[in-house]
């Protein structure tokens, strides 16, 4: 975990203002105009594909998927005005079915995501495994609307066969004023004016205002891919990626002044009057929104669209900006030195369909139904009208009072001359139950293609559905499709973002709250006392899993399925599973999201385990040894102890006995000297 490069949204908001001299990349001698060359042939060159190839069928999609009639449907024109042009949800309602399995299948209980070491040997690599379980777990419940973000990116998969999302660091700083108390630095107390009160001194320093990671969902129209890209991982063979930012004028101005280039008048009204025709089809197909396609005047709050080119060019990855494809907006930087895990985006599908770069999603497979079910609805719903409002043929020229006929109000009076020479009353026939089977049939049909289960279904296949077995394989069918466009969905989407994102945390967590709590939810980092930034538990390579499996549509089925396997596994192994798993998982399945709070025995701390009495008594066998040699030692210590004070008694006791015969013999010397002196000096000192 470092802060050496900057996050990805620093850069998008301040430009070259945060890169030092030193830690530019070298760029190679390539002009400003060559940057801008290379990004308008790739944006014109994916433009043309995706008009030719996308357009008129995602459009025919988003019709589907909201109801309507598409484009160019007989219900638009002028003959059909009058007609019956009820449209029949079953497209929407098969959606909202899979979105329903999925809600299920992802939500079921609070174990989102499961990470796993590379090395399950390794202590570190474990405990880091447990950290980031955690911290992606707070980060996806609190900071990241994963749920409508998973819905959403499903939904998008079956509507026009796609779903891209991007992957980055959200991190903004502000200046505000901050008061703190003077205090004397020599004693620490608080310094006060005149009156008593202390003082206040006030400053400006940059806070952080966000720092976390950020999961956005892009609109499939926004992301331009080279055609050729491998149909496996486009986002990462292509050799370039265009993604199309609609941004207000206020933001891209206030954006120049943070370090972006600045523009003049010109450049941006040449920048508004360039088009978007694509987008601007898909948007008003799913929006309702209708194009502006006159010369509209720049103001303050207009919307223009703001291009990241990545590039890859000489086998490096470079990323800059540009407004539009008119002018540079930011010098080319490699990819790296913005985003630590490369191109931040994922591109993901429910339907896999070899060698094709936007496989079909399940609106395109089913819409030819959709429309028969329209066709045989609407003609069934103009006879019964028919049926119910005879058609009348009145003579030309006879005075027939056509206004009340065609009213044909209960009760009221329609004059003529001749009723029975001057209006013919059309007989038409009543509907047979061909119509009706035919009915029964699509619905059939849609469901099959679909891939899901419903009423319709059970009606038409009535000789299978009379028992309860048959309703079983009727659903276990349907609910195997369904969990096939799951898999899918999870392999190509849902976990490569949950990796990118392990990745985010692994090079820009900072938040000490949130280490800190992932730390203390670890057993193993509790253990052994760990530290998540010391022991570098946030740089190892881990797996990411998703805990969705076969049945995950079906919670009965899923429940009972885990029940035995948890019964078969305890009594080979004999071992007990971990409770707090189990009551986790098996609630999650009964719709509840824990259910550890209805047993608060298994947050208490573990009982110490029991151990084998022969283990025991040898155990006090080795505790009456140490025991034992702990006393012996005692004594050996006391004994020298003893021996070292009677020495240093002995010691001064013979110092002492010194120091009192050099004083006799002193005083011996000095009353002989006195003695010599009354004598007159002879004699006085012994030879």
């Amino acid at each position: 975990m470092n802060r050496d490069h900057a996050a990805p949204d620093e850069f998008f908001t301040d430009g070259a203002d945060h890169w030092q001299e030193e830690d530019q990349p070298v760029v190679p001698e390539i002009s400003d105009e060559t940057w801008l060359k290379l990004s308008q042939e790739a944006y014109e060159g994916s433009r043309e594909w995706m008009e030719r190839n996308l357009r008129r069928q995602w459009r025919r999609n988003l019709a589907n998927f909201r109801s309507r009639h598409p484009d160019g449907s007989k219900y638009h024109s002028e003959l059909y005005k009058r007609r019956s042009s009820l449209f029949r949800p079953k497209t929407r309602n098969a959606l909202r079915r899979n979105e329903a399995h999925a809600a299920a299948a992802f939500f079921q209980n609070s174990e989102l995501v499961s990470l796993e070491p590379r090395d399950d040997g390794d202590l570190r690599q474990l405990a880091s495994a447990e950290v980031f379980k955690e911290i992606i777990h707070h980060r996806l419940d609190k900071d990241i609307p994963w749920f409508q973000t998973l819905i959403g990116a499903f939904q998008d998969s079956m509507v026009h066969g796609i779903c891209v999302s991007k992957q980055t660091w959200e991190y903004t700083e502000e200046m505000r004023a901050v008061e703190t108390v003077l205090t004397d630095p020599m004693t620490g107390q608080v310094i006060c004016d005149s009156r008593g009160e202390p003082i206040i001194h006030r400053r400006m320093e940059r806070v952080r205002v966000v720092d976390r990671p950020r999961i956005e969902l892009l609109e499939p129209e926004n992301i331009r891919l080279d055609a050729g890209s491998d149909w496996r991982d486009p986002i990462r063979s292509s050799p370039f990626v265009i993604h199309i930012i609609p941004m207000r004028l206020d933001e891209i101005k206030r954006k120049m002044e943070g370090g972006w280039r600045p523009l003049d008048e010109e450049a941006i009204l040449a920048a508004a009057s360039e088009t978007e025709a694509f987008n601007d089809s898909i948007q008003s197909q799913r929006q309702d929104r209708i194009p502006d396609t006159g010369r509209r005047s720049i103001r303050e709050f207009s919307i223009l669209n703001v291009h990241e080119n990545f590039i890859r060019r000489d086998g490096q990855e470079w990323v800059f900006f540009t407004l539009g494809s008119k002018a540079l907006l930011s010098d080319p930087v490699l990819v790296t030195e913005v985003y630590p895990h490369g191109r931040p985006f994922v591109m993901g599908t429910c339907i896999i369909e070899a060698h094709r770069l936007y496989p079909a999603g399940l609106v395109e497979l089913s819409q030819d139904l959709q429309s028969a079910i329209n066709e045989v609805q609407n003609q069934r719903f103009d006879n019964v009208q028919l049926v119910l409002n005879k058609r009348y043929f009145a003579r030309r020229g006879s005075g027939v009072d056509l206004k009340s006929l065609t009213r044909n109000v209960p009760g009221s009076v329609t004059m003529m001359t001749n009723p029975e020479s001057d209006v013919v009353v059309h007989q038409t026939p009543d509907i047979t139950t061909s119509a009706y089977e035919e009915q029964q049939l699509l619905n059939a049909d849609f469901d099959s293609a679909i891939g899901t289960f419903d009423q319709g279904s059970v009606n038409v296949n009535r000789a299978l559905n009379q028992t309860v077995g048959g309703m079983n394989i009727l659903s276990a069918d349907a609910n195997l499709t369904t969990e096939y466009l799951l898999r899918v969905f999870v392999e190509t989407w849902a976990e490569p973002v949950l990796r990118q994102l392990v990745k985010l945390e692994q090079h820009f967590e900072t938040d000490e709250f949130i280490l800190t709590m992932a730390g203390q939810r670890s057993p193993l980092v509790q253990r052994f006392g760990l530290n998540p930034i010391q022991d570098r538990l946030l740089e190892q390579e881990l797996t990411v899993r998703i805990n969705v499996g076969v049945g995950a549509t079906n919670t009965q089925n899923r429940l009972e399925r885990f029940l035995m396997g948890a019964r078969t596994v305890s009594d080979l192994l004999g071992m007990s599973p971990d409770p707090k798993q189990l009551v986790s998982e098996v609630f999650g399945l009964l719709g509840y999201k824990d259910g550890v709070r209805f047993y608060p025995q298994l947050n208490a701390p573990p009982p110490a385990p029991q151990q084998d009495p022969l283990l025991e008594v040898e155990q006090d066998k080795v505790n009456v040894q140490r025991e034992a040699l702990r006393l012996q030692r005692q004594i050996e210590a006391a004994r020298l102890q003893t021996r070292r004070e009677e020495q240093i008694r002995s010691d001064a006791l013979k110092k002492t006995e010194l120091a009192t015969k050099a004083h006799l013999e002193h005083m011996r010397i000095q009353a002989a000297l006195a003695t010599g002196a009354k004598g007159g000096g002879r004699n006085s000192l012994p030879r």
